[in-house]
């Protein structure tokens, strides 16, 4: 069993230790970085940054943001695409899936001078949960801000080459004499074009054009346009403006006050596509998990009146298709999933990706009926029977996004295991449900501590003679406030939580203490069956404790069966199979519960070490002596050929007892004898059907 606060020693003591390296490799800055939670935490900081930054870093720090500013305020233009593209946290997780580390370099401005320095991200323990961020700060040939290559690139509109000439010493500049030759250089340094300037020699009319063919253009096209003016034209800047000019200088030219401007509309773009960058996931294009949620919320906020619709979409098995055809089909997936969903709800607004296999749409308005997304998602699909789940709910500004995020997924959850369900949308009866699930989880720690929960014993009586001849532990749950809860509501929850394990060695201690009194009061001793988890089975001393609780009430091994669901062995067979194999070599017998209703294995039921199988009551229900072919038969048969010892569960009729009987079942659990029982009213049954002298 995993134990989270020893995972925690060991990752902080693997921190210790990176520390440790890093007095040797000179870093000036160390961080460590929760990747699930965005989370920064600053373990050694440079004075210089100290006091840039020290108000920053109090209390939660955001990485995501922290990165950013720290790019966009301090590393030279050239190389802040190349460091955010290398930072962001989802490249992080995928670089660090395959691969403990990676390095790099990037120049950075600093007190008046440029300077090279080297990052190194590593991964702390087995997954990239846990980052260690070390830079390095030292001093490699210091350049001065106007060796660096300004990275600003210039198309000149003019008549003459004066404005080209007196530009092209420091930047990279591109002369055009018409409208169609500003256009075509445009088109062919598509998104790499800076602004575009207009020279001497060119008429009113002629920026006009220039500005409208621009503002006409394709996106990659329209750049920002610094126009020259003449003092003597008509026009004013106003006209010029209405028309799309970002900015003015009357002639003649000051290659000071153009080189100003220029610089400003560079470091505006730069920003502009460096914060899109952030805003959006780098694999699938989408919001970031963050910015969708702000613009998901500001679109409703515009409309207050309009239902809108919140889809949120996952790809079942998407971890497994990443660790079995690698990262870049895990890449293909997830892009292909969001092109048809996008196809197929054409009145999405704007769409995020939420975590790794969960992509959300906020659309227009819910759909008036549910398409077939599994046939459509399959089409050209990457992989083979790709198929998700989609949970809709509908949305307006008064929910705020994390809550509408949260039903989609109980709407997902109430279809995850139904074959063929492919969109649920959510209902009041899901909320009800969701509602009673935080009840659950809010109180079930408390009711532990204050003994809410009660055990109930319920006889198996010896099919021949009739006799009791063992007996089930069952917990029930009394609420001071909700009154009885059923099982089949907390049961389920605990075991998702991992509660169970709690619940079930509460069980056991009660049940070994009855055992023990009843032991003194001279009662008949029938061995009785505790309930265990498949979540029990992760504690690695779960059969020493268990052997321990035995001791300390006096019993013997004997007296306490261990029951296992075999659904139980459905996810990590192996861990149960080994846990009830060292429970019986000490003694425990073990019972196989539910036998039959929908998980029997047989190869599983080879390899366990059972001694009593119990067969579901859907069996019981099911069969005839009518039958030519009967289930029951064949699970009685199949237990006495592996020596098994053979319980029916929920026998409630004589027709049922002396079918059993005919069949040779060993024993009897149900209504037909008695109901499950409170421990008073079972002492009282243990009187009553004992047997006489």
């Amino acid at each position: 069993m995993k134990n989270p606060q020893r995972e925690q020693l060991d990752i902080d003591k693997l921190f210790e230790q990176e520390m440790a390296k890093a007095e040797t490799d000179s870093f000036a800055l160390v961080f460590r970085l929760v990747l699930k939670e965005n989370l920064l935490i600053p373990l050694r900081m440079h004075d210089y940054f100290e006091i840039l930054y020290g108000e920053r870093l109090k209390g939660r720090i955001d990485y995501r943001q922290l990165m950013l500013s720290f790019v966009l305020e301090h590393v030279v233009k050239g190389n802040q695409e190349y460091l955010i593209q290398h930072l962001l946290p989802e490249r992080l997780a995928s670089y660090l899936i395959y691969q403990n580390d990676f390095s790099g370099y990037f120049h950075m401005y600093r007190e008046g001078k440029v300077y090279c320095c080297r990052f190194v991200i590593r991964k702390i323990g087995p997954t990239p949960e846990n980052i260690f961020i070390g830079i390095e700060l030292n001093a490699k040939e210091p350049r001065t801000a106007d060796q660096m290559d300004c990275g600003i690139r210039v198309v000149v509109f003019e008549k003459d080459d004066v404005l080209k000439k007196l530009l092209s010493p420091g930047y990279e500049v591109y002369g055009a004499d018409s409208i169609q030759n500003v256009l075509d250089v445009l088109a062919a340094r598509k998104g790499r074009i800076t602004s575009v300037l207009t020279g001497g020699g060119l008429s009113e009319s002629e920026v006009l054009d220039l500005l409208h063919a621009i503002g006409e253009g394709e996106d990659a096209q329209k750049v920002p346009v610094l126009v020259t003016m003449l003092e003597q034209w008509e026009r004013t800047e106003a006209d010029f403006l209405a028309a799309g000019a970002f900015d003015f200088q009357y002639l003649p030219h000051n290659v000071q006050v153009i080189g100003n401007r220029l610089s400003k509309v560079h470091e505006l773009k730069n920003k502009s596509a460096l914060i899109s960058k952030m805003e959006k996931d780098g694999v699938t294009g989408l919001y970031s998990r963050e910015f969708f949620t702000r613009y998901a919320t500001e679109k409703m906020k515009d409309d207050l009146e309009t239902e809108y619709c919140f889809l949120c979409v996952d790809i079942e098995n998407y971890q497994m298709y990443v660790e079995k055809f690698g990262e870049v089909v895990g890449n293909l997936v997830i892009n292909h999933v969001s092109n048809c969903i996008r196809r197929i709800f054409p009145d999405s607004l704007i769409g995020g990706r939420i975590s790794d296999d969960e992509i959300a749409f906020l659309l227009e308005k819910m759909p008036l009926e549910n398409p077939d997304v599994l046939s459509e998602i399959r089409k050209n699909a990457p992989i083979p029977n790709l198929s998700v789940k989609i949970g809709m709910v509908p949305a307006n500004a008064s929910i705020p996004v994390k809550n509408l995020y949260a039903n989609a997924s109980t709407a997902i959850s109430s279809i995850r295991m139904k074959y063929g369900e492919t969109i649920a949308e959510y209902s009041d009866a899901m909320r009800m449900d969701k509602q009673k699930e935080l009840r659950i989880l809010g109180s079930m720690e408390a009711a532990l501590e204050q003994n809410q929960f009660s055990i109930y014993y319920q006889p198996k009586h010896c099919t021949e003679t009739g006799r009791v001849c063992g007996s089930e532990a069952l917990v029930r749950w009394t609420h001071p406030e909700y009154g009885f809860m059923s099982p089949g509501e907390f049961i389920p929850v605990f075991e998702r939580v991992g509660f169970i394990r709690g619940l079930d060695r509460y069980v056991l201690t009660k049940v070994c203490a009855d055992l023990a009194r009843w032991k003194a009061m001279g009662l008949p001793l029938i061995p009785v069956s505790v309930n265990l988890s498949r979540r029990d089975f992760e504690d690695e001393d779960l059969a020493s404790w268990i052997i321990d609780r035995i001791k300390d009430f006096g019993l013997e091994p004997g007296l306490v069966h261990i029951e296992v669901t075999e659904s139980a062995f459905t996810d990590s067979p192996e861990m149960v199979i080994s846990g009830i194999r060292k429970l019986h070599e000490n003694g425990f017998s073990v019972e196989l519960d539910d036998f039959g209703c929908g998980y029997s294995s047989l190869t599983v039921l080879n390899n366990m070490d059972i001694d009593v199988l119990k067969i579901d009551r859907s069996i019981i229900l099911q069969d005839s002596e009518n039958q030519k072919r009967s289930v029951l038969d064949f699970c009685i048969r199949l237990a006495k050929v592996m020596g098994l010892k053979t319980v029916a569960e929920g026998v409630e009729t004589e027709a049922q007892r002396r079918r059993l009987k005919k069949l040779q079942c060993d024993m009897i659990q149900g209504f037909y004898y008695s109901r499950p029982l409170p421990v008073s009213g079972f002492e009282k049954y243990l009187v009553a059907t004992k047997p006489k002298d």
